[in-house]
């Protein structure tokens, strides 16, 4: 189960990047908080689909059904793969499921919103310093390492309801249903994203609230009671949402190719590191109640986690605040424009250097270089 973890970890903090930096290109930051949990929906809803092919298999195969199983997947994910490689798009200029009218509204609408340009694919070593130096990279790091400790209870949760009494096959139909509660919970994220979008960091804590309640039913009910102990590890599993709001907003809080990369990257490694030990959360000798287990989830995964969301969003206000507060100063219409361009030294035809004017969203400016750049919240 280890290994699982580990190869799952490996792959999703390869794909999940890709994604998140694809999408900031197509959205604005706040329909970006909206559409992320709609797309992460797909992750979580296969599992009930899985689920089914997994109890058809151990009901028509006789040996080694897991293998058939696994074969099966890979299949499938092949296929994906072939389809993504010419299908999904790099960015908006280069996306063929679009005109190339539609394609520059797309680039105008990002540009209006984010006061910067799609793409400059140049690493920048001042905007890696400066990710290093912003206390709120590595809050989300914190986020991402707290979240991560509880995401094997996903696959621990079948050991326990096969340790309750349950057979493989029903325990099989239990797991289809726990994840059928994982794609509801990403789908009423999303809509409360829409109906809230100025609390992007607030619906991301609250989903943590019921992980939290249910592990502390999980810990502390009467292990013969197994509709609670059920329906304890079932809310547990609100936790897909909280993890993809807060990935998503990590991406969209950060300006600058470089910066934002390096931000993401970072998240990533300590989200991989952090499912190599949840799985070790989970020893035999923990059995059957894995209170110790259960308790270090709770501190770090539904506690410690979303509260630092809560004071990544405290910080992002009060630059926020500033930042409106001196756009909006009376009197400093001058360095208002200002702020509307920036220079890049570019060669005349008589080859000297000189300053040539351009749209800020034209530079590839960090969150904190653009004095415009208001953070999602």
């Amino acid at each position: 189960m280890s290994a699982l973890r580990f190869f799952l970890g490996f792959v999703e903090s390869g794909v999940t990047p890709a994604l998140q930096h694809t999408l900031t290109m197509f959205f604005t930051p706040e329909e970006f908080a909206i559409v992320n949990p709609i797309f992460y929906i797909s992750c979580m809803g296969i599992d009930i689909i899985l689920s089914f092919i997994s109890y058809g298999l151990q009901h028509a195969v006789y040996w080694r059904p897991w293998k058939w199983f696994w074969l099966i997947i890979a299949i499938i994910s092949a296929l994906c793969s072939f389809m993504c490689y010419f299908i999904y798009p790099d960015n908006p200029a280069t996306s063929r499921l679009f005109t190339k009218e539609e394609r520059i509204q797309i680039i105008k609408r990002i540009k209006r919103s984010t006061r910067s340009s799609i793409e400059q694919k140049t690493f920048k070593y001042y905007q890696f310093i400066e990710c290093l130096k912003d206390p709120v990279s590595w809050l989300f790091m914190f986020f991402s390492f707290g979240d991560q400790l509880s995401n094997s209870t996903t696959y621990q949760s079948s050991i326990i309801y096969t340790s309750l009494g349950f057979s493989r096959l029903t325990t099989t139909l239990v797991m289809a249903v726990q994840n059928g509660f994982s794609t509801f919970c990403g789908i009423v994220g999303s809509l409360l994203l829409y109906f809230f979008k100025s609390q992007s960091f607030i619906v991301g804590a609250l989903f943590a609230v019921p992980a939290f309640m249910g592990a502390i039913i999980a810990v502390s009910i009467d292990y013969d009671n197994k509709p609670g102990l059920l329906a304890g590890i079932m809310m547990t599993r609100s936790n897909g949402t909280f993890f993809i709001i807060g990935l998503g907003l990590c991406t969209a809080t950060a300006g600058g190719y470089t910066k934002r990369l390096t931000r993401t990257l970072l998240f990533m490694i300590v989200y991989s590191v952090a499912n190599i030990i949840a799985p070790q959360l989970w020893k035999p000798q923990y059995s059957p109640r894995y209170r110790i287990s259960w308790i270090i989830q709770i501190v770090f995964s539904w506690f410690l986690a979303p509260l630092s969301l809560i004071v990544i969003r405290f910080i992002l206000s009060s630059r926020n605040k500033r930042r409106l507060a001196a756009i909006g100063a009376p009197g400093d219409d001058d360095s208002i424009d200002s702020d509307e361009f920036g220079f890049v030294d570019v060669v005349d035809e008589n080859g000297n250097i000189v300053k040539q004017k351009v749209d800020i969203s034209m530079l590839d400016l960090t969150d904190h270089e653009n004095k415009r750049f208001i953070y999602p919240l």
